[in-house]
């Protein structure tokens, strides 16, 4: 049967079977059209109304927030998925040699990115400094914690001045801050230098 070889009634080409979606309605339980036809007509048909796709997607995540969470969960840690992260994973690496490298300093441990900056690194201990500040975000001020990392209050060790932008990493120049702000905050340092500051004096 998949040696069978079959007329595309769109494009008019000859390809084997396996190259034609399985169909009720079809003849010999075969649609009538080529997997390449179908997905050409499948993306014209998502060009020419995109917006309403789009709009009808996020529609639908937000209705169905919680299942996608738990579905997305669950794919990740199934062994298919897993499998298929680390074929592309081991492809991506052997393609860019060089950039896996430099991802690996620039977003590293705090010991490789302060090298790959080249700014000044000491040993911190986080929970040292989450003490020193009260357990509070520097920032918006909730207590934070340090279980719960997916959640908006989980503590984060902040650099005020970014590695990226010359600060170092060392006592006077961490701070602690809930997800939430330091997300937000990312790699700026607007509202910050004031703490910096008053821990070098």
């Amino acid at each position: 049967m998949e040696s069978e070889i079959r007329k595309c009634t769109k494009c008019g080409k000859e390809q084997p079977i396996i190259e034609y979606y399985k169909s009720e309605s079809g003849r010999r339980g075969y649609a009538c059209w080529c997997k390449s036809c179908y997905s050409k007509k499948a993306r014209e048909r998502y060009e020419k109304n995109a917006e309403e796709y789009k709009k009808d997607k996020n529609e639908y995540n937000k209705q169905h927030r919680k299942e996608r969470s738990e579905y997305q969960r669950n794919y990740r840690r199934s062994d298919y998925a897993k499998e298929k992260i680390s074929e592309y994973n081991k492809a991506y690496a052997e393609r860019h040699p060089g950039r896996i490298k430099e991802y690996k300093m620039r977003y590293g441990t705090y010991r490789k990115r302060a090298r790959y900056f080249g700014v000044e690194y000491e040993h911190i201990d986080r929970l040292s400094i989450f003490v020193r500040d009260k357990n509070k975000c520097q920032l918006c001020g909730r207590r934070i914690q340090v279980i719960n990392k997916n959640k908006d209050n989980a503590a984060h060790l902040d650099h005020i001045i970014p590695l990226s932008q010359g600060g170092h990493h060392i006592e006077s120049n961490v701070q602690a801050l809930c997800r939430k702000c330091n997300v937000k905050k990312h790699n700026k340092m607007t509202g910050q230098l004031r703490l910096c500051y008053e821990d070098i004096s």
